[in-house]
């Protein structure tokens, strides 16, 4: 068996939100525990509630860090982080942890500022997303919409591999 490494997952969407990218991040993290390695996660708060607490998520014990967040309107039960203190927030996180990896499950708030708090560390970053480049740019009003838009607001560090980014 190999060393174990420190990962840390940041996400937008994770426990107990039910939707592919809140279960996805939840079954990593809990397969990840379960095989030794050490997993900390970065999400929304949850009912008006943030701080760094264990928690349990897919049978296995892990410390989860809740940010600020608000509850989107229209929507029963997303919730999205304020960019104000957000960047701070997220590397004395990293600072704390000092993981080995970093993943992030989008593209979205909390997975870009994670992305640049990491600049300049050496910790691996890791990308992945629900969505297939192929597919999207292959849609059939401007084709390369998609495509333009991934690599315009992934700050040129994303290599496409059909629906897994590796930075």
């Amino acid at each position: 068996m190999s060393k174990p490494i420190r990962v840390l997952i940041a996400c937008d969407t994770f426990a107990p939100d039910i939707n592919g990218a809140a279960r996805f991040a939840e079954r990593l993290a809990g397969g990840l525990v379960r095989n030794g390695n050490e997993v900390s996660i970065i999400a929304p708060g949850i009912d008006g509630w943030s701080g760094t607490r264990v928690e349990v998520h897919d049978g296995a014990m892990m410390t989860v860090h809740r940010l600020k967040s608000h509850k989107m309107p229209n929507h029963k039960s997303h919730r999205l982080t304020s960019p104000f203190g957000l960047s701070r927030a997220i590397k004395k996180i990293i600072l704390q942890q000092k993981p080995d990896a970093l993943h992030i499950q989008s593209h979205l708030m909390v997975g870009r500022f994670a992305m640049s708090a990491t600049r300049g560390m050496s910790i691996r970053r890791i990308a992945t997303n629900t969505r297939c480049l192929r597919t999207c740019s292959s849609m059939r009003f401007c084709p390369n919409l998609c495509t333009l838009l991934q690599s315009r607001f992934s700050g040129g560090m994303l290599a496409e591999s059909c629906g897994r980014w590796t930075l």
